[in-house]
């Protein structure tokens, strides 16, 4: 029970924190093609899912492997993810604006609802190093027990999401095509951004 409690007020505690590291990557998403309030909570579920996806990737490798896992093996995990989250987004957000031009709607929509990039950008995101992550990896490499880690990630999970999911409500200026412009634009730069970060982090 007290792996529970630790795992939500980490999370909570770390929730402004999250919000610098998941937003960049999220709104473009979000803000990206038009959507109300049902289509924008269902990317959040969709983007959290990844997430949480994540997390329990990492509370089970601790929990079975335990010492067996040295930083330099996260470090190479992470920086990997944040190569794969940089190429997404770019292709995510150039596909909206190729979209344009194509005249093809009902196959364009098709291939919306099969989409799953926000739960892949979602998962990497989840294994993305930032110091409350550290911090918790730290916490749950001392339990050593995989029921132990993955509740403590689910919890973690879910006290980080309080502050997301009240974006679902921000969803609907997307109707606005200057803002799917800039959720556009901004995805891409962002995902040179992670890019440059993994190579950097690989090469540095």
């Amino acid at each position: 029970m007290d792996n529970l409690v630790v795992g939500y007020i980490a999370g909570l505690s770390a929730g402004v924190f999250c919000l610098g590291t998941c937003l960049p990557l999220f709104l473009p998403f979000l803000f990206s093609e038009k959507r109300n309030t049902k289509k924008s909570l269902l990317l959040v579920l969709e983007f959290s899912l990844g997430r949480l996806l994540g997390y329990l990737l990492f509370g089970v490798l601790f929990g079975i492997f335990g010492k067996l896992i040295t930083s330099e093996v996260i470090h190479k995990i992470t920086s990997f993810g944040s190569l794969i989250i940089g190429v997404i987004m770019i292709l995510y957000c150039v596909s909206f604006i190729k979209k344009k031009d194509c005249e093809c709607k009902k196959n364009e929509e098709e291939t919306r609802k099969k989409n799953k990039t926000p739960l892949v950008v979602g998962f990497f995101n989840g294994i993305h190093i930032c110091p409350p992550f550290i911090a918790s990896l730290i916490y749950v490499f001392s339990l050593e027990s995989v029921a132990s880690s993955v509740s403590y990630f689910i919890m973690f999970f879910l006290g980080t999401s309080t502050f997301i999911i009240p974006t679902v409500f921000i969803g609907s200026i997307s109707k606005f095509e200057w803002v799917r412009k800039v959720g556009q634009v901004s995805g891409i730069i962002i995902g040179f951004y992670f890019i440059y970060h993994g190579l950097a982090e690989i090469f540095g």
